[in-house]
């Protein structure tokens, strides 16, 4: 970038229009110019938080006094006159020209009429109380509830796995019942020796399942029963073979 475009810059950004001339600045560096024009870019296009973020990249690049005005005004013109008026002050520390000191102490001038409000009186209070009947109570927290006795899951595995296993052990003494019956109209001995092996294979699997599936389906019961649940009045009692649950669960 030369010396020229660094001066049009700061010439177009002040408000006065009397920046330094081109050649009373140094040269810039190249790497600052991307920042520099799009900086430049978004500022005339009135997007001053880009144009801010661009100018600051360039400063970092190459402070340059002219780019730190831009930076400010950028950051004025967006709203955000605490650091704009840091900004103008860093610039008048650098001591630039009468016309150029005048425009940054009037951008710090414009920044602190934004800050500083007229005060505002009881009656235009701009945070109003609700009316008290749009006014929800917050509830008090409590502890925790106790779930519903169905809702334990070691419980509910327990009876869901023993009921799978009692359908699988009952559909086996099925199998076995029917094979043994095919096995007894069998015309060869072949296939009433195989039919007779099923069956028997099937039958002993078949009450395993069925014993197994009692035991888990006591087991899941047991675990709703003895759940901690003060609200749960239960108790087990064995008559001969027969489990007697009685109770509120």
């Amino acid at each position: 970038m030369t010396r020229a475009t660094l001066g049009w810059i700061a010439a177009v950004l002040v408000a006065s229009g009397t920046a330094a001339r081109a050649d009373e600045r140094p040269e810039t560096r190249p790497a600052a110019k991307p920042f520099l024009d799009a900086g430049v870019a978004a500022y005339s296009a009135g997007d001053y938080e880009k144009a801010a973020r661009e100018f600051e990249f360039a400063y970092k690049i190459d402070p340059q006094p002219a780019v730190l005005y831009a930076w400010a005004q950028s950051l004025r013109l967006g709203n955000r006159c605490s650091e704009a008026i840091a900004l103008y002050r860093r610039y008048l520390a650098t001591e630039p020209n009468e016309a150029q000191t005048a425009a940054a102490q009037s951008g710090i001038s414009r920044c602190e009429e934004v800050r500083s409000p007229e005060p505002v009186t009881e009656a235009e209070s701009p945070l109003p109380e609700p009316p008290p009947d749009r006014i929800k109570p917050v509830p008090a927290p409590e502890g925790r509830q106790p779930r519903a006795w169905y809702a334990d899951p070691v419980g509910g595995a327990l009876v869901i796995g023993g009921a799978v296993s009692l359908g699988i052990g009952a559909g086996l003494l099925v199998r076995s019942s029917q094979n043994r019956d095919a096995a007894g109209e069998a015309t060869r001995r072949e296939d009433f020796i195989d039919l007779l092996d099923t069956a028997t294979l099937q039958r002993r699997i078949g009450a395993v399942g069925l014993g197994l599936g009692a035991a888990l389906v006591t087991g899941g019961v047991i675990r709703y029963v003895t759940r901690p649940d003060r609200s749960r009045t239960a108790a087990i009692a064995i008559s001969g073979r027969s489990l007697v649950i009685h109770g509120r669960f």
